[in-house]
């Protein structure tokens, strides 16, 4: 997880002029994610014309398998967790597969920002 939001990060700075901006640009993403997680805001209890958020957020398919992983760990007496939170087991490849496209489409927008937008000498 910490990969996909260094490529958010990395991707703002080489947009933004100066490091605040890039502070300035990045802060929605990363509130966002971390609000829309599965526990702090969970599928059941979001806004339905925020649901959009959960298929591309990094950090709710990230916690789901981990709190997944724990609760079968404990036993059956903690699947309280996961129905509590709409977590589903058996999501560790897409987890996975969000970071992974997170990380070549953000690479290559950085990029493509430095390089058309930061006149980069040689």
């Amino acid at each position: 997880i910490f990969t996909a939001f260094d490529a958010i990060f990395q991707c703002m700075a080489a947009v933004a002029s100066t490091g605040e901006e890039a502070l300035m640009f990045a802060t929605p993403f990363l509130v966002l994610f971390m609000l829309f997680n599965g526990v702090v805001i969970s599928r059941v209890t979001a806004p339905v014309y925020l649901s959009w958020v959960f298929p591309i957020s990094p950090t709710y398919w990230t916690l789901q398998a981990i709190v997944t992983r724990i609760a079968e760990e404990m036993g059956s007496e903690n699947n309280f967790i996961i129905a509590n939170f709409d977590f589903e087991a058996g999501h560790e490849f897409h987890a996975l597969l969000i970071i992974v496209v997170m990380n070549v489409v953000l690479r290559l927008l950085q990029v493509l920002a430095q390089q058309s937008l930061n006149n980069l000498q040689k």
